[in-house]
């Protein structure tokens, strides 16, 4: 299912690992070309502004590619069939991005990027063209549109590992989760944030069952993602802001002053509680994920709650807010000076040598999937024995 050839899709954040402590110094450039030489890949990465110029490169070439072919077919009126043109330049698209990675190593580089989106966009609305008969009228059925669309944004963000698709496939999901309780009417409407709790809280517990899996490793990202969303949206279906707004939204019932939704008080500790269990969380099993989603909903939830119920002017609420705050950091960074629970506050301290070719070796092993074939290892190092290319992973190199 994966498109990247596994072996060199783990060499290259191999690599990555590597690049980074050759450039802090930490090991040096025979060091480094030795791993480069065990754990090779073809596969290309450009700078940050270079992917993003090539990704509006190739959006325009895409475009003007198309401007182009719908001159050169004006007499045949092809430019009408929008559906057929829309499954036509995404398919071409798609093979494009294939052909990009397979022929030409194109991993991190924007133009991979900018043929993926195009094709998926593309063959996404061919899709909602087909079901709305051409005239794209999302309110004609849109559950229907939004399923049709999932397969395609779901296998490609598999097939290509992407985390931006696997966000729009992790939307599709509750979207149509939504839609597909709102057709229960009233009811539906009713039991929507509670709905909507449990179907979050699954894909976390599904996401926890796969991501550590070595098998999986190479969607590990993508799936700490998903993670993180269906964190978020176990959270805003209980936020109270969020249930406010939908019992106007959808339950056409009015909040006069001085009135208040149903069950106004459990949605109130929700907003509040939640995110302190997620930092408690956090905090006990080491994961960064629950630690800042809780920090960042538990300040939203509070904004959400002020922002209906004013206790205090808000310049007063703003400055107590504040100093509250700072106290909370001061304390923070004093009680982490010390680790606790495997936190602390204090920078990472660089190993010896030694220590860090030892990590080295470590992750790089470690990291490489159980059946891949091994490189023949270089004369001069034997393996096992505690030396860098055996199993023993040693100091020594």
């Amino acid at each position: 299912m994966l498109l990247y050839n596994k072996t060199y899709f783990d060499n290259f954040y191999l690599l990555q690992i590597a690049k980074e402590w050759k450039k802090s110094g930490t090991i040096g450039e025979a060091e480094y070309t030795s791993i480069a030489k065990q754990y090779p890949s073809p596969y290309k990465s450009f700078h940050i502004f270079a992917r993003l110029g090539l990704f509006i490169f190739t959006q325009f070439a895409l475009g003007s590619f198309t401007g182009l072919f719908n001159l050169m077919f004006m007499e045949a009126h092809f430019f009408k069939y929008v559906t057929f043109q829309f499954f036509f330049f995404g398919s071409i698209s798609y093979v494009l991005a294939e052909l990009s990675i397979r022929t030409f190593s194109f991993f991190k580089t924007g133009i991979k990027g900018a043929l993926l989106y195009a094709a998926v966009s593309s063959l996404c609305l061919g899709m909602i063209g087909l079901i709305t008969n051409g005239d794209f009228n999302f309110d004609t059925d849109l559950l229907s549109s939004f399923i049709c669309v999932f397969p395609i944004i779901a296998f490609t963000a598999i097939r290509f590992a992407d985390k931006l698709l696997s966000f729009c496939a992790f939307a599709c999901v509750i979207i149509i989760n939504a839609l597909v309780v709102l057709k229960m009417g009233t009811f539906g409407k009713i039991i929507l944030p509670f709905e909507s709790m449990a179907v979050s809280y699954f894909v976390y517990y599904l996401i926890g069952k796969f991501k550590d899996r070595e098998e999986l490793h190479y969607w590990r990202n993508c799936m700490v993602l998903v993670e993180t969303l269906s964190l978020i949206t176990l959270y805003l279906s209980g936020n109270y802001m969020v249930i406010r707004v939908l019992t106007v939204a959808l339950l056409d019932t009015p909040i006069g002053p001085g009135e208040d939704i149903p069950l106004a008080f459990f949605f109130y500790a929700y907003t509040i509680i939640v995110p302190l269990i997620y930092v408690w969380i956090g905090l006990k099993k080491k994961d960064y994920t629950f630690l800042r989603a809780g920090l960042i909903l538990e300040i939203g939830g509070i904004l959400a709650i002020k922002y209906y119920h004013s206790f205090l002017p808000p310049e007063t609420a703003m400055s107590l807010g504040g100093i509250v705050l700072i106290l909370l950091a001061y304390v923070g960074i004093k009680y982490l000076k010390t680790p606790r629970n495997g936190i602390t506050f204090e920078l990472y301290k660089r190993s010896s040598r030694d220590e860090t070719l030892t990590n080295i070796a470590s992750v790089l092993v470690s990291k490489v999937v159980a059946d891949q074939q091994m490189t023949p290892k270089p004369e001069g190092i034997e393996p096992g024995g505690g030396q860098f290319g055996g199993g023993g992973a040693g100091a020594d190199y």
